[in-house]
């Protein structure tokens, strides 16, 4: 079995006539911290992005297979910025982001983001949009 996680091949952005992203290829193996490094415009996003759509994840190609059951798998895309559920509390916020974990953990990772983000814990009933 191969120690490949994830594996992308030959990506290319276009927008309009501008080739925004060349050929980008890279695997990331079990047990790897990988970072994408870059300017402003560099096009980290717009590769974060495009993977997002056309990957292949422990061996398996995720074209088409529903977010929610990518997310079961492991694997998420988190967008830069304050891209949270505007209208929801600071808490809701993270209970979503936790919804395919088993009841049971939920409350230690809660606490967990807590403990290294106290503020959050003062905001948690907090609108997140605010």
């Amino acid at each position: 079995m191969s120690d490949i996680m994830l594996k992308v091949n030959d990506i290319n952005v276009y927008y309009g006539s501008i080739h925004a992203i060349k050929d980008i290829s890279f695997e990331v193996r079990k047990g790897q911290i990988v970072t994408l490094v870059g300017a402003n415009g560099a096009g980290k996003s717009t590769t974060l992005q495009t993977i997002s759509g056309s990957i292949e994840f422990l061996g398996k190609n995720l074209a088409g297979v529903a977010p929610h059951k990518i997310v079961e798998h492991g694997l998420a895309h988190v967008p830069e910025g304050r891209r949270v559920f505007l209208q929801m509390s600071v808490e809701e916020n993270l209970e979503m982001g936790a919804y395919t974990r088993p009841r049971s953990e939920i409350d230690d990772g809660i606490a967990d983001v807590y403990s290294r983000f106290p503020r959050l814990k003062e905001r948690r009933k907090q609108v997140a949009g605010t």
